[in-house]
């Protein structure tokens, strides 16, 4: 028996999708350009639309028109997700991985850990084999995510190709696609929380240490400027010393501890700091130079021991590293099954004293 115009049109319909001329998220053509397009009458197109539905290959939104949610990927799932981190090892990841590994297993999913040590050329070597080698979905730390970064290209063809990815911590503002999102922490407000804590216990003269190349510094140090200017306490250019991936170390051991750090200490009685990796190592240089000005030392992540002998207050913010964890592993599973899914940002744990 011949097939109806509608049998056909749906045919037809179908292999466009099924072979990606409308891509995965895609709107179809109008009812009326199908129309004209194929030749036949609107009932036909109707029917041909119906059947696809039905299918679940596309679905209908009322008022917009019909969009392709057929994805290649989630047809043959492989149940396994990578993770990008910039360093395994270091500092929170690992409880970070915590979170990520239970919600991935509940839901059926492998867990495969590399990392870029917050290198670009790691991460295309990375992103390469991903291409090569697909998974379901990818949680990714981005790279010095406040620099041009060339690699944002294959994210976009990941992307493209029906592999979700959610990014944690950071994120590449230049990069936008419907199926790339991130959770982050609220760097911004973070910064402006610690300044106003530290104006609410009498401090006047505040510095800060930031780093440069990932977003989250460039965030909080907006945060703190804001603040500051805000309140009317007003800063200087001297009293803020600035970081990158390649001179941490040096940062961290006091080799640089020149005139522009001196500078901080000597002048300001309190310091913002970007992390408590660098607030730690800021209390092993305090402690062994006598006379400074500084009183209390406040950071980000509540994750380190840090305790002074020369009697400096140490504060920080409590960073959520299970709840990072959770969601952003939940979030990236929902969009796996092609559910819609918004960028999120987590609240600060409170202000602690240093464990």
């Amino acid at each position: 028996m011949s097939k109806t115009k509608a049998e056909r049109l749906t045919d037809e319909l179908r292999s466009c999708i099924i072979e990606h001329t409308y891509r995965y998220r895609d709107k179809l053509p109008t009812e009326m350009a199908l129309v004209e397009k194929y030749s036949v009458s609107r009932q036909t197109v109707r029917k041909a639309l119906a059947a696809l539905v039905s299918e679940g290959l596309l679905e209908s939104i009322q008022g917009s028109g019909y969009y392709v949610t057929y994805n290649l990927k989630n047809s043959q799932k492989c149940m396994r997700i990578a993770v990008i981190a910039t360093y395994i090892t270091e500092y929170i990841f690992p409880l970070i991985l915590n979170g990520i590994e239970r919600t991935a297993s509940e839901n059926g999913y492998s867990v495969m850990i590399t990392a870029t040590n917050n290198s670009i050329a790691s991460e295309r070597a990375i992103l390469e084999n991903l291409m090569k080698n697909p998974v379901d979905g990818i949680l990714v730390e981005g790279t010095k995510t406040a620099l041009p970064n060339p690699n944002i290209i294959y994210y976009r063809k990941l992307a493209d190709s029906g592999i979700p990815i959610v990014f944690f911590n950071g994120y590449y503002a230049s990069l936008e696609h419907p199926d790339i999102k991130h959770v982050v922490v609220d760097d911004y407000n973070g910064g402006r929380m610690l300044v106003r804590y530290l104006i609410d216990h009498g401090h006047e003269k505040i510095g800060g240490i930031f780093k440069s190349d990932d977003i989250q510094g460039n965030l909080r140090f907006s945060g703190f400027i804001d603040e500051l200017m805000e309140s009317g306490v007003g800063y200087s250019d001297s009293s803020i010393a600035w970081f990158t991936t390649e001179n941490k170390y040096v940062f961290l051991n006091g080799i640089n501890t020149g005139s522009m750090l001196k500078n901080i200490m000597n002048t300001c009685t309190a310091i913002v700091c970007f992390n408590d990796e660098i607030a730690y190592q800021l209390t092993m240089i305090l402690d062994n130079t006598p006379e400074t000005a500084v009183r209390t030392i406040v950071s980000f992540d509540h994750h380190k021991d840090i305790r002074s002998t020369s009697g400096i207050e140490v504060l920080s913010l409590g960073f959520p590293k299970d709840t990072m964890g959770r969601t952003i592993t939940e979030k990236l599973i929902r969009m796996i099954d092609c559910a819609g899914e918004e960028s999120e940002t987590l609240d600060w744990l409170p202000l602690q004293a240093s464990c």
